[in-house]
């Protein structure tokens, strides 16, 4: 695996150019991603889970989603609503504190068959005592206990202040990750970094939770969890996107990121 930084400024036009009917047609597959509709405090339409609270939205929205809801674990679970083979993940988070120890904030599954949630396919996670860093799960060894790789990001994640009182930042941090996976060569890069920043990118990953199903049909899900120090997510979108290996070798997250921020100066403009 190669890692490399994402310099959006360093592309050619010509590529610009070549990606803009992509952005364009991208259509998000993840209802109510941008957890801007509430039934309650509680309750985010098209997400089931448990101790979901309605928070201070990241990236310029009016709400994000804080797993948990305070001093316990919590999770949300979302179907998309059509199965790309070939796509696109991304989201924004910043990793709350409440007290104690880092251990897990965060931990993103995503799922190949129905119903959701079932057995993982691909799962990362955000976990340290210190500063927390990105490791992909590799599989599960005889006992079945899940298998972690080293660390693919080094310390750059750094907490928020949250106050689950008031339910406030008096400090925010925030980042975003970026999955693209390409069923051509059953393989996906992660690039993840500061939000709206140079991030880094660790492509070619072949390791799974669980082997790609022979019968694969494309994703059906995510499942966000959080352990008791907790997260905030947003914005968390997922597009078809045609297999890397089809348009240019080698692109792998960063034609996914590309994507992505074109799509949203186009929504933003």
């Amino acid at each position: 695996m190669k890692s490399q930084s994402l310099i959006l400024r360093s592309l050619g036009g010509l590529f610009f150019a070549a990606l803009l009917p992509l952005a364009a047609s991208g259509q998000n597959l993840i209802n109510n991603g941008d957890f801007e509709i509430w039934t309650d405090t509680t309750h985010a339409p098209y997400w089931s889970g448990s101790n979901i609270l309605q928070g201070p939205g990241l990236d310029g929205s009016n709400y994000s989603a804080i797993l948990p809801s305070g001093g316990t674990n919590g999770y949300a679970v979302t179907g998309t609503s059509s199965d790309p083979m070939s796509f696109q993940l991304h989201f924004v988070f910043a990793v709350n504190q409440y007290g104690g120890t880092w251990e897990q904030p965060l931990i993103l599954a995503l799922f190949q068959n129905e119903p959701v949630p079932s057995t993982p396919w691909i799962t990362l996670r955000v976990a340290g005592t210190t500063s927390p860093k990105i490791q992909y799960c590799m599989g599960t060894d005889g006992d079945g206990k899940t298998i972690w790789s080293g660390n693919i990001a080094g310390d750059f994640i750094t907490r928020s202040t949250y106050d689950s009182g008031t339910n406030t930042y008096s400090t925010l941090n925030q980042y975003e990750l970026v999955l693209s996976y390409d069923a051509g060569s059953n393989s996906y890069s992660i690039a993840y970094g500061v939000l709206d920043g140079t991030l880094t990118s660790t492509d070619n990953i072949t390791d799974f939770q669980t082997a790609t199903s022979e019968t694969y049909a494309g994703l059906t899900g995510l499942r966000f969890f959080a352990y008791n120090n907790g997260v905030a997510i947003d914005n968390v979108s997922v597009t078809a996107i045609p297999e890397a290996s089809a348009i240019l070798p080698g692109v792998g997250a960063l034609l996914a990121l590309v994507l992505f921020r074109l799509r949203r100066r186009r929504a933003q403009a």
